[in-house]
């Protein structure tokens, strides 16, 4: 297998798994915080995805965000303009956090996703080497990937497990 095939087939199990935890919850649920200074579902979806628009659209492809392009930042209730994606916020910007329904957090979700999976189809052998200028510094296209698995797998773990404490996986 390839390295653009195996980006691709985590890339797409661990979407199918993040939205297979996230089925069927009620916005209680989907706003509930083990501790005051815990992360929600909504909150770790809301980040997950943002992380994976700012990865590709904005690090990789140089691109605006989907989240600015396509008006998700406002069609998630956030003011025009906020370029926030909940990388080192506080106990209190965690605890403060409104969490958007899920069914539109779901549609950015699913948008973000197929333009990564298109941008990976695409993608070159020697691409994965092209260095890239970076808010965190010069790296390669492939580097900025590996962090995005470790991301999204990382935050869907967290979603099924808190989706697990609530009710269990399959109720």
């Amino acid at each position: 297998m390839d390295t653009g095939n195996f980006i691709l087939d985590v890339v797409d199990n661990t979407y199918q798994a993040m939205t297979r935890a996230v089925d069927g919850l009620t916005p209680e649920e989907l706003a509930f915080q083990p501790g005051k200074e815990s992360n929600s579902i909504g909150f770790i979806l809301w980040h997950q995805t943002r992380a994976e628009d700012h990865m590709v659209q904005g690090m990789i492809r140089q691109v605006p965000q989907l989240w600015e392009s396509e008006n998700w930042c406002e069609k998630l209730g956030f003011p025009k303009g906020t370029t926030d994606d909940g990388w080192g916020y506080t106990a209190g910007q965690v605890g403060a956090f409104r969490v958007p329904d899920l069914k539109s957090l779901l549609q950015y979700a699913e948008v973000v996703h197929a333009q990564t999976v298109k941008y990976i189809q695409e993608l070159t052998p020697e691409g994965y080497d092209e260095a890239i200028k970076s808010p965190m510094g010069e790296m390669t296209v492939g580097k900025i990937l590996a962090l995005l698995v470790g991301e999204i797998t990382l935050h869907t773990g967290q979603i099924a497990y808190l989706r697990g404490l609530q009710r269990g996986l399959d109720k």
